[in-house]
């Protein structure tokens, strides 16, 4: 999911042979950390629900029914807050994941010769 919108949201700087400046490393660096966290934020509830009913699943007795209970229980029963317990670790965890994200763009610079255009 971060790499989706890391790729839809984010403008890359030109390709060019020079190596970038600091301050726009440091821009694109925190551009990726902003884009990763604030998908893993997104997409947590569903993460939570998932686990909650992966969790079910060896039981004999079923708390939930299905996703669209499995929201409404959590969001009934313990609060908007439930969705989010845990999410903390899940946003340090998101530090590497823009560092994939960087790297690579870092790594493909380097690779692949930026193409010339034809006079």
């Amino acid at each position: 999911v971060s790499s989706i919108f890391f790729f839809l949201m984010i403008r890359r700087p030109p390709r060019s042979t020079q190596s970038r400046s600091s301050a726009a490393s440091d821009v694109y660096k925190r551009q990726a950390q902003f884009v990763t966290t604030f998908s893993e934020f997104l997409s947590y509830p569903f993460d939570t629900v998932r686990r909650r009913l992966m969790m079910q699943s060896g039981r004999s007795d079923q708390l939930y029914k299905g996703s669209i209970d499995c929201f409404a229980r959590i969001q009934k029963e313990e609060g908007f807050k439930a969705f989010f317990k845990g999410n903390m670790s899940n946003i340090m965890r998101s530090v590497g994941s823009s560092m994939v994200l960087v790297l690579y763009d870092e790594f493909k610079r380097f690779v692949v010769p930026p193409k010339h255009k034809k006079a």
